[in-house]
């Protein structure tokens, strides 16, 4: 999936590959507030992005922690 980038309904000369989109419901961005200081590096946190849900990348361990679904299986958005 493509598009191209506008701001205040100009063009901004910028075009975008969309590589993946990801759903969250409120708690699932609460959860991720809750712990991403003990997940960031730097500032970032990483987030993986599977068929079961997003997950929370601990980058110590490399575990996982599960941040959520925003939707049952059939009812899922188009998924890239």
């Amino acid at each position: 999936m493509t598009g191209h980038v506008t701001y205040g309904g100009f063009d901004a000369g910028i075009d975008l590959v969309v590589k993946a989109r990801a759903e969250f419901t409120e708690d699932m961005a609460e959860t991720l507030s809750k712990y991403f200081a003990a997940y960031q590096v730097e500032g970032v946190v990483t987030l993986e992005v599977t068929n079961h849900g997003l997950w929370l990348i601990n980058p110590y361990t490399s575990g996982r922690q599960f941040l959520g679904k925003a939707r049952l299986d059939d009812q899922d958005a188009d998924v890239l």
